[in-house]
């Protein structure tokens, strides 16, 4: 009890009676001494007790008969009891502080005249200090950012958790935690990653009558979440993709999952604790094939630019008959009757709808899934593509359906437009999602179907198929740098097949060098990403090792232009204008003036291809001058075909954000004025798409887009797709 309680008034006795004595019975007390007498109580009572202590009183009496004697409890406090032998016990709780009257009677056993006798007394109690309790707190989980309140569970039958009567004192804790007067715990965790922090916590309540400070404890566990954002865009087009299923896998599991929203934007948080030096980021949707990316440590931070290629046909069948999925009258995938099963066990939903995706590697080695890289006895290896096409197969629920055990289905890949010295076998390989590799999984055969060339072979399931090789490789050791000439550590580093469709990736070490594999004997492409990019190096490979003569520089404000075409035109040439002062005076990037420098800044044509695909990649380190920068497409080559039919695409990367822009409608010329670039004083950039036929390059000028330029964009997706795989993707 606290000082109110303690100072309550105790009630003495001194030289008073302490207890009285009533008799009564059925007879009158009488000097005879054969009168029955009433029992007398010789014992004084104890008045006085302690909280939460026993208190024991044990009753003295005797009587001239020789009949038992009977004790009870006439009035009482709670709690108080008497035994058959005239023992009282009493355990005062808190807050009772005194038992009010107490009457105890003593009456002979004798049922006919039996008398008996009184004693009242008043017993005080003695207030004591309660050692407070606190309840065991769980350790708690808490998302790093967001505010943690806890009220510590403190039970104190003696005081208030008023303020003042209990006192909370931090022992140890993460920096920014507090506690109220009242015990309430606040923190807001800024953490770089998950960890578990200890609190410790002292609580006293003034330490009277021995109480003792409690040192309580618990853990908080701050779960740092690395957010992955990005976008999805139709790979032609560019234009948003909404309600498209993203998911990071960590070469074994799903560990975040979420859609893409009204925007085409999405965000994935994952736990970092889950997050390993290389995840996998993949997108699936009905109407598109799976695409998928490869995240390192340093890219998660990085806004995704994700782009997914629209499917070719998505026809109808029933699954209890054969069917033969074709395309432009060519047989892709064919199986007998009864060969499918939902894939989560429950039966067929009729009808039944297959998509397929015909994937050409020729134009750009990006519309592959993941990296171009196999597991080759536990090492990931880089291989080279033939081909390949995406198989997906839905019911009418929109379940997955895939082939039963034992059964198999003929697929035919179209072999890729620019394969050069194609084998008359080769392995076929599956891409693993949740792995992020390429699996391989039986053969193909070099075939010839209606004059076109296939790689037949039976598969056992359906998803992404690629006919492919691993190739010998060589390392381009090299070094990267930022725009201050400081090394650079995990930059990532990428090398591009220029006449092979492969890739190959590594990244740099706290030196800032790499060794990065190619195919020996070919011409890859070489580039560097880490938030921002650098320019694009074309290098010719031998049978050995080589080593670059500079190192690749990573600057935030680089922007990059970056030309892909079908195998018809042969040439298409990149224009790119801008002010070379200020005088009105304008330079000319294209391929006879393959780099300008205004001021302190060099602007390059780092790739210029003659001979179908691409890329051609102009590199803008920075805009120098304020002004009207103009990018236009001229179609060289006189050979068949239009810079809408081939189709061309552009991929622009200003600042790291993407856009992609496609050809319009109309009657195509040999000028496409793809955009501009407008750049105030202050050097802020704005995009103005042209997207406009020329007759000729003089009719270059200031252009707006129109409101019907989204609408065309849209109508051209499937187009475009069809349009590469009928004029450029089957070889002859």
């Amino acid at each position: 009890m606290k000082t109110a309680l303690r100072h309550w008034l105790k009630i003495t006795f001194s030289g008073l009676i302490l207890a009285s004595v009533i008799s009564c019975g059925s007879e009158t007390a009488s000097s005879s001494s054969a009168t029955n007498q009433a029992p007398t109580i010789s014992s004084t009572p104890l008045l006085q007790a302690t909280e939460d202590n026993l208190y024991s009183y044990q009753i003295s009496a005797s009587d001239d008969s020789s009949t038992s004697l009977i004790y009870e409890l006439a009035q009482k406090p709670a709690g108080m009891s008497i035994s058959n032998t005239g023992l009282i016990t009493w355990q005062p709780v808190n807050g009772v502080l005194t038992s009010g009257t107490v009457k105890v009677k003593v009456a002979e056993n004798n049922t006919t005249s039996a008398l008996s006798v009184e004693q009242s007394f008043v017993i005080a109690v003695t207030a004591v200090n309660d050692q407070l309790t606190v309840e065991d707190i769980p350790a708690q989980n808490i998302e790093n950012g967001s505010l943690f309140s806890q009220q510590i569970p403190v039970h104190d039958i003696d005081d208030v958790n008023n303020g003042s009567d209990i006192t909370y004192t931090i022992v140890s804790a993460p920096a920014g935690l507090t506690i109220s007067d009242t015990g309430v715990v606040e923190w807001t965790p800024n953490v770089t990653h998950s960890n578990t922090e200890n609190v410790v916590i002292a609580i006293a309540d003034g330490g009277e009558d021995g109480t003792q400070t409690v040192n309580y404890n618990f853990d908080l566990n701050v779960l740092f979440y690395q957010q992955i954002l990005g976008t999805v865009v139709n790979y032609y087009t560019g234009d948003i993709l909404t309600d498209i299923e993203m998911q990071v896998s960590d070469g074994e599991n799903v560990i975040a999952q979420t859609t893409s929203n009204a925007n085409g934007k999405f965000t994935l948080k994952v736990l970092d604790t889950l997050l390993s030096e290389r995840i996998i980021l993949s997108a699936q949707a009905s109407g598109f094939s799976q695409s998928s990316v490869s995240l390192s440590s340093t890219s998660y931070s990085n806004t995704q630019n994700i782009t997914m290629l629209p499917m070719h046909t998505a026809p109808t069948f029933d699954s209890n008959s054969a069917f033969n999925l074709t395309y432009l009258d060519t047989s892709i995938v064919s199986f007998s009757a009864a060969s499918l099963v939902r894939e989560d066990g429950e039966s067929i939903q009729q009808p039944v709808k297959a998509q397929l995706t015909i994937i050409d590697p020729s134009t750009d080695i990006n519309t592959m899934p993941g990296d171009m890289l196999t597991s080759q006895n536990g090492n990931l290896t880089p291989i080279e593509s033939f081909g390949a096409i995406d198989v997906v197969m839905t019911d009418a629920s929109g379940a997955k359906v895939n082939l039963a055990n034992g059964k198999q289905a003929q697929i035919n890949i179209p072999l890729a437009a620019n394969a050069t010295n194609a084998p008359e076998t080769i392995p076929l390989y599956y891409y693993d999602h949740l792995q992020g590799v390429w699996i391989k999984e039986g053969q193909a055969n070099k075939v010839t179907v209606n004059g076109e060339i296939f790689y037949q072979g039976n598969v056992s399931h359906f998803t992404t198929w690629n006919a492919d090789r691993i190739y010998e490789t060589i390392f381009i050791n090299g070094c990267v740098i930022d725009n201050n000439a400081q090394p650079l550590n995990n930059a990532r580093m990428i090398s591009i097949g220029r006449d092979y469709n492969g890739s190959a990736i590594a990244f740099s070490d706290s030196d800032g060098k790499f060794s990065l594999a190619a195919r020996i004997n070919s011409t890859v492409l070489i580039s560097a990403t880490q938030g921002s990019q650098s320019r694009t190096f074309s290098l010719n490979t031998l049978d050995a090792d080589v080593s670059m003569a500079d190192c690749l520089v990573l600057s935030p404000a680089t922007s990059t232009i970056k030309l892909t075409w079908g195998e018809a035109p042969t040439d298409l040439d990149s224009h790119f204008f801008g002010p070379s002062n200020t005088n009105g005076d304008e330079f000319h990037i294209y391929y006879s003036n393959t780099e300008e420098q205004i001021n302190d800044t060099l602007i390059y044509l780092d790739v210029d291809d003659t001979s179908s695909f691409g890329p051609e990649i102009i590199t803008i380190p920075t805009f120098p001058l304020a002004g009207r920068y103009q990018y236009i497409i001229y179609k060289y080559s006189s050979d068949d075909g239009t810079i809408f039919s081939s189709p061309a695409r552009i991929e622009l990367n200003l600042e790291s954000n993407v856009s992609i822009f496609s050809p319009p409608q109309g009657e195509p010329t040999d000028y496409w004025h793809v955009f501009d670039f407008v750049v105030d004083n202050d050097g802020n950039v704005t995009i103005e798409p042209i997207n406009k036929w020329l007759n000729n390059m003089d009719e270059r000028a200031p252009q707006t887009t129109t409101g019907a330029h989204k609408y065309e964009r849209e109508k051209l997706s499937i187009s475009m797709s069809e349009k590469a795989i009928k004029k450029k993707y089957y070889r002859k």
